[in-house]
């Protein structure tokens, strides 16, 4: 069990932080506001005639208004563009250094910077959940999420994903990576980690970690997929594909499962009528040390009569 439950930042709902901006909404507030200051003006002054052009788009008053109007909507969106500036699930490049700062967490050299080149540096969505992750880190490598955060820092050019588990109770711990788009990583990255989890400063006393490849499960998607006749039907196909190939993306990670239900709702995009698998015929369990990698998808285009 672990002490610290980092939500799934993508699945977040939107904070009420960030405000819903409606041009409409801002234009007949400001109309409205004219008509009530006008009237507690003419409480004042009965002889002044009411205001009732408001309505006509070539009235100066409302191009003025619905300047003002786009102008307030222009400033919301930049106090947004703030807001979401110090969230970690929405904060990016220079914005998510400083949020990782707070943790504290550097975003890491991939490429050192040449003479001729800039530094290639970390992805946002990879430090992201490195700074995610910092606060199991605190209490050295003890908790799974520890050994992940220690692993994806060792070196984060080449592990795209870990895991972590103790597999007797004498304290052996497997920690298990994997490369980036599902690949081995190489020996040099199991050398640093042999040497990262020799630190006593980061694994415990009591703790004996072993760096471990991920056991590679390759899979391809086939089947058919049915769509209505029309001049719309091969993009609609297209779509389903990448669809598809983004479910598998989302599930190459150690430990997931990758299920049919997964695959079908992935391909039953806008206008798909109906997906037949005929591959893979069962749910893909994960396990300790299995990646599972989507190596292909290929869907028999069925036109409906």
């Amino acid at each position: 069990m672990l002490r610290f439950l980092p939500p799934d930042l993508s699945q977040l709902p939107p904070p009420q932080l960030i405000e819903e901006i409606d041009y409409e909404v801002i234009l007949e507030a400001q109309k409205q506001f004219i008509l009530d200051r006008w009237a507690q003006v003419q409480a004042i002054r009965p002889d002044l005639p009411p205001i009732t052009t408001l309505g006509l788009e070539t009235e100066p008053m409302v191009v003025l208004l619905e300047a003002f109007a786009y102008r307030e909507v222009i400033l919301r969106a930049l106090v947004n563009d703030k807001a979401r500036a110090v969230l970690l699930a929405k904060a990016v490049g220079s914005d998510l250094d400083h949020v990782g700062a707070l943790y504290p967490t550097q975003r890491a050299t991939i490429v050192p910077a040449t003479d001729t080149a800039p530094a290639i540096m970390e992805s946002d969505p990879a430090f992201r959940r490195r700074v995610q992750l910092t606060p199991e880190a605190f209490s050295v490598a003890g908790p799974v999420d520890a050994y992940v955060y220690w692993a994806l820092t060792a070196d984060p050019a080449n592990i795209m994903d870990a895991s972590a588990y103790r597999f007797d109770p004498k304290g052996n711990v497997h920690v298990v990576v994997a490369g980036m788009n599902g690949d081995d990583v190489p020996d040099a990255t199991i050398d640093l980690l042999w040497d990262q989890f020799s630190r006593t400063d980061i694994v415990p006393l009591t703790d004996i970690p072993r760096p471990v490849r991920a056991k590679r499960y390759e899979y391809a998607v086939e089947g058919s997929i049915f769509v209505p006749p029309g001049p719309m039907a091969t993009q609609r196909v297209a779509s389903a594909v990448a669809a598809v190939k983004a479910y598998g993306v989302s599930r190459m990670k150690i430990t997931q499962p990758v299920h049919l239900a997964g695959i079908i709702a992935a391909a039953m995009v806008p206008g798909i009528e109906d997906v037949e698998l005929t591959a893979p015929t069962a749910d893909i369990e994960g396990d300790h040390e299995k990646l599972a990698v989507m190596t292909g998808v290929n869907l028999r285009t069925v036109i409906l009569d």
